[in-house]
């Protein structure tokens, strides 16, 4: 299996089958001490930048944008598609993304914040704030 670009894991607010385990895996290096290298040319933690994206992608399944979907696309977000699969882990990302809420770097916790109120929209996930 080789590397996936970002344009499969994600583009222009497409979920795709690799976007689940892609955000899961993002999800599995969050803590890990490499995460808070900083980027080139920026004074920015890797982290924040993974935060980011994580926010980014969440914000293409959240409440609003699906229930819009789903008035055009009957079905979307029906158990087996992809979108499902996206959004049924939001309770373990809470989880990994949570840490963050309080980071030191300015940077890490504002991706942290906006990535906690996009999964705090499901009732397993408790309120950030």
């Amino acid at each position: 299996m080789g590397v996936l670009s970002e344009a499969e894991i994600s583009h222009q607010n497409t979920i795709y089958e690799a976007t689940a385990p892609a955000v899961m895996y993002v999800a599995g290096i969050l803590a890990h001490p490499a995460a808070m290298t900083r980027r080139p040319y920026r004074d920015s933690p890797i982290r924040a930048t993974l935060l980011g994206w994580l926010a980014s992608t969440l914000h293409d399944v959240s409440e609003e944008i699906v229930a819009r979907s789903e008035e055009y696309f009957p079905g979307f977000l029906t158990r087996s598609t992809t979108v499902a699969a996206f959004r049924d882990p939001r309770p373990m990302l809470y989880r990994a993304v949570a840490p963050f809420l309080h980071d030191g770097h300015e940077d890490v916790c504002e991706a942290a914040v906006i990535a906690a109120l996009l999964l705090a929209e499901h009732p397993a996930v408790p309120r950030p704030f």
